[in-house]
């Protein structure tokens, strides 16, 4: 099985932006590991020496120690893990990845890039490899985003509208566009243009991917799941509406999901 062994000391400087740092290691067994769209960019490495294969669209081998930026996604995954996997993730909350990257996020939007291109003379990946203990790696890469983290009165300000932006939009009711304009006083493609410099996506996109990767949790974990009952309630047309930007998002009908979840470990 895999085990997620998170940071449990994270800075207070980083606490605003950074959700989770962790550690993922053991097996799957040689089972794909299914990744739902989870909102965030993520910092992915690598560091262990073994090989994985991941199914992006079309599937390639990982081999050996590897550091990668994984954007904004609209889609799932599958990972199949070698038997000694070790991954070291970074998960920024929605509105705050920004404030470590200089590139507007919508250019990382379902893609994965080397961190090199991103984060140039970084040597970070090099002195993980040659890290005592999981302490020493978190206090390593805490100290690599907290030189990154940028000083930026305007930006603080971005994101602390897009954090109130993005709670509205995950109520059990979310607002409109039109709600949204009128209550943060912003025309509503000045707010589209905020999102997908900050966030990586559009405010319609990020509900749609945000609504199913919930219902997907409830799906596998309640056996009286009702999809017409969370698909109006969640503002969906109809249940034809919701099952299809299920299969989009996730891979599989409700009722595929459920019934695979034996067998397809899911990390979120």
């Amino acid at each position: 099985m895999l085990s997620w062994k998170p940071c449990s000391n994270l800075h207070s400087q980083l606490r605003p932006y950074v959700q989770s740092i962790a550690l993922i290691e053991g097996s799957s067994g040689n089972l794909p590991v299914r990744n739902l769209p989870t909102g965030n960019v993520q910092v992915l490495m690598q560091i262990s020496e073994s090989s994985a294969r991941c199914e992006e669209g079309e599937s390639h081998q990982i081999n050996g120690p590897q550091f990668s930026v994984i954007g904004q996604r609209n889609r799932y995954s599958l990972y199949t893990p070698a038997p000694d996997t070790r991954i070291l993730c970074i998960e920024f909350y929605p509105h705050s990845a920004s404030a470590f990257f200089r590139e507007p996020l919508v250019n990382l939007y379902n893609l994965t890039i080397a961190a090199a291109d991103l984060w140039p003379q970084t040597d970070l990946l090099a002195r993980i490899l040659d890290a005592r203990d999981n302490d020493e790696i978190f206090a390593l890469v805490q100290r690599e985003l907290l030189l990154r983290l940028r000083q930026d009165r305007a930006l603080e300000q971005r994101i602390d509208l897009l954090q109130n932006v993005l709670t509205e939009l995950n109520a059990a009711k979310p607002s409109t566009m039109t709600n949204l304009s009128r209550k943060f006083g912003l025309h509503r493609r000045a707010l589209e243009r905020l999102f997908r410099e900050y966030i990586g996506l559009s405010p319609a996109a990020y509900a749609r991917v945000s609504r199913i990767t919930r219902a997907a949790k409830i799906v596998a974990t309640d056996d009286g799941f009702a999809a017409i009952d969370y698909a109006l309630d969640q503002g969906f047309f109809d249940q034809a509406h919701f099952n299809h930007d299920f299969k989009a998002i996730v891979g599989l009908s409700p009722t595929e999901y459920r019934n695979s979840v034996a067998n397809l470990q899911d990390l979120h």
